[in-house]
């Protein structure tokens, strides 16, 4: 009988093992598809899973149809990234006046009402000077 602290070991250590043998299809697959996309970069998978060579690979290296197909698009998003230029200058949009509805005009017409001085709250209009 195993100790609790033995017996976590050696769970950790089948479960790392795992991985790595996990692991291995998915390395091969993306060295497969990493060295088919420096000699043809527009393969498609279809094209890939219809050659026989291919398919006998697969099954020697325990490599799934979904593994390639996702090695495919890591290669041809880092191809993507790669050959994008790094040096762009972003040129901000361009900024629009607002079309004032009917609301704002009311409220715009009395922010841009001259106001007298602030001690003058009683305000007379129309009137001649001479009555003021």
């Amino acid at each position: 009988m195993h100790t609790h602290e033995e017996f976590g070991a050696l769970i950790g250590k089948s479960l790392v093992e795992a991985e790595t043998s996990a692991d291995v299809p998915r390395v091969a697959a993306a060295q497969f598809v990493g060295a088919l996309m420096a000699e043809h970069p527009s393969v498609k998978l279809p094209a890939l899973l219809a050659n026989v060579d291919v398919r006998q690979w697969m099954n020697d290296a325990r490599v799934s149809e979904s593994m390639l197909r996702t090695a495919l698009t890591d290669a041809r998003k880092t191809s993507r990234e790669s050959a994008r230029p790094k040096d762009v200058v972003r040129v901000p949009p361009r900024l629009r006046k607002k079309v004032k509805g009917d609301g704002d005009t009311k409220a715009s017409a009395k922010a841009n009402a001259p106001q007298s001085g602030a001690q003058d709250t009683y305000v007379v209009q129309n009137l001649p000077l001479d009555l003021l």
